[in-house]
């Protein structure tokens, strides 16, 4: 046989193959997406990916095996091999797939279940430890506050005391500096007024003695 039309079936079977590779590869983001919920950014970002990296490794096979040459058979033979792909294995493939990632992924779930109970329980009974010892300390210190306050409560009553004490001397004192002046002066004025009204009787009764000898 020629060695170009070998060349030739080489190239056509690759991209065949290559067909057949991308929509396995691509199968396994299916199979990823059916066992772990993706959000859809995510899938448009994962389709965007894999198709870049796709359309790059074509070119490189492309490159290798015919200088980098498009040949239409070459492109034809790349789709039969997706569709094909798709038609007889890739249902068939994404479902035994899904089915024994969900059931890796139920195991996995179980076996931590089985370790996290444990630690659940202690973790469980160390809220509770810090619990007891939270309410211990909240009493003690409740206990302190009210002392504190209650300490404080007394030495302001006793200074309010001590202060109306004090102001209640000051004003004594004031008012007994006004007052004894006051004192003072009306004792005095007691005193000499029965002095002066018996000297002006006195004063009456001779003149009226006079008048009688005139």
């Amino acid at each position: 046989m020629n060695e170009f039309i070998l060349a030739e079936v080489n190239f056509f079977l690759a991209s065949f193959l290559w067909g057949v590779l991308l929509f396995l590869a691509y199968d396994q983001f299916v199979i990823l997406r059916k066992i772990i919920h993706h959000a859809k950014p995510m899938i448009a970002i994962e389709d965007i990916g894999f198709w870049i990296t796709a359309g790059i490794l074509i070119f490189r096979m492309m490159y290798q095996m015919n200088d980098g040459v498009i040949r239409y058979y070459a492109v034809i033979s790349l789709i039969l091999g997706m569709k094909l792909y798709q038609i007889l294995f890739s249902r068939m493939i994404v479902k035994a797939g899904s089915s024994v990632g969900l059931w890796i992924k139920k195991q996995i779930r179980r076996f931590l279940h089985f370790i996290a109970s444990p630690l659940r329980l202690l973790i469980k009974q160390v809220k509770r430890f810090l619990h007891f010892i939270g309410r211990i300390i909240k009493k003690r210190l409740m206990i302190i506050w009210n002392f504190i306050t209650n300490r404080l409560k007394l030495r302001m009553k006793k200074y309010k005391i001590e202060r109306r004490k004090r102001l209640q001397e000051k004003l004594e004192g004031q008012l007994k500096e006004q007052v004894e002046p006051l004192v003072r002066r009306g004792v005095l004025e007691l005193v000499s007024e029965p002095i002066g009204k018996g000297e002006i009787n006195e004063k009456e009764k001779i003149q009226e003695k006079k008048k009688k000898r005139a």
